[in-house]
């Protein structure tokens, strides 16, 4: 379109320049990854012992792009202890990102040593993929479709705190079709324990119901985005010393599973006869199979079948004949008694 443009201007000087940007721009389309994976981190550390205050962060990320569903960001940071100012927090975190399987995990500890010390120790991790989707049809009536898909979501929390200290723990997912969590905005599950038996558990569900429209045809853009969220704070003072811990363990328990439907955006009718293909190779119309749990085809099932089944018969066969010669051999033995 814009090179049309460009050889319809009157300006020769425009009509160059914009040929050139036009260029540029297919280059830049043309260069850009069809399809990404990305793991990153953040982490929020506050130690202090009466007036003295120290605050670190820290952060790191890693991205992967091909068009292949191999292609796999894996991010695991070496968290060096912290001790100072009186105060000791420890960490730890794991993330992981490809096409139909997210996952992220992390632990932190903070235990304030010295008397009028305070620790708090925060950890954000963010897993996610950028895909994209086309949708076919032998369907000449179908041009715009409205497609229901799922997420298996498996993990849990584990904080820990003896007062005065207090520790949190939350799940949080965006991305195409993902609709509100069910305790608002974007959260899917938290629990957080605080002073006096403050207590908020809010369970991740196991299922998540996805929908979005795609036109046939043509390709509909996809992300996800799987965020945890772990945070622990203690305080040593005339109160007593206090310890916290969290434990955010959702690694590799975020899946895509499979599309449950696809009908037509119009008419609201079932589309049967539809296909889908992706930037990233991965087939979105199936559920994610981790790599190694491979499933036999419906031939391959079949024949292994018949060959148990025909390895039983042959044992029974055995079994039975080894009972005639034992019969044999004890009426052999009988004739000489």
């Amino acid at each position: 379109m814009l090179i049309r443009m460009a050889l319809a201007w009157p300006s020769p000087g425009r009509r160059f320049a914009l040929i050139t940007f036009a260029l540029a721009a297919l280059a830049v389309a043309h260069d850009a990854p069809a399809f990404q994976v990305f793991a990153s981190y953040e982490t929020f550390e506050v130690t202090s012992f009466g007036i003295f205050r120290s605050d670190t962060h820290r952060s790191g990320s890693v991205t992967a792009t091909g068009d292949q569903a191999s292609a796999m960001a894996l991010l695991q940071p070496t968290l060096d202890p912290i001790d100072r100012l009186g105060v000791s927090l420890v960490g730890s975190l794991d993330a992981h990102a490809q096409a139909g399987s997210w996952g992220a995990g992390a632990d932190g500890t903070v235990t304030p040593n010295a008397f009028a010390s305070f620790g708090r120790f925060d950890i954000t991790v963010r897993t996610g993929i950028s895909d994209a989707m086309t949708f076919t049809s032998t369907d000449p009536n179908a041009t715009r479709v409205r497609v229901s898909y799922t997420l298996d979501l498996h993990g849990g929390f584990q904080p820990s705190r003896s007062f005065p200290g207090g520790a949190s723990t939350a799940v949080f997912l965006t991305g195409t079709g993902i609709p509100p969590g069910p305790y608002g905005g974007s959260l899917y599950g938290q629990l957080a324990l605080g002073d006096f038996g403050l207590r908020i558990d809010q369970p991740a569900p196991p299922r998540i119901n996805g929908q979005f429209e795609a036109v046939v045809g043509a390709p509909t853009p996809v992300s996800m985005t799987f965020t945890t969220f772990g945070s622990a704070s203690a305080t040593n003072d005339d109160r007593g010393a206090g310890t916290a811990t969290f434990i955010v363990d959702f690694q590799r328990t975020l899946t895509w599973g499979g599309i449950t439907s696809v009908v037509d955006a119009v008419t609201g009718l079932p589309v049967t006869n539809w296909s889908v293909t992706s930037d990233s190779g991965f087939n979105y119309a199936n559920a994610f199979v981790e790599p190694g749990a491979a499933v036999p085809e419906p031939q391959t099932g079949a024949l292994i079948v018949l060959a148990l089944a025909t390895l039983g018969f042959a044992r029974l066969r055995r079994l039975a004949s080894g009972s005639r010669e034992r019969r044999g051999l004890m009426a052999l033995a009988n004739r000489f008694v």
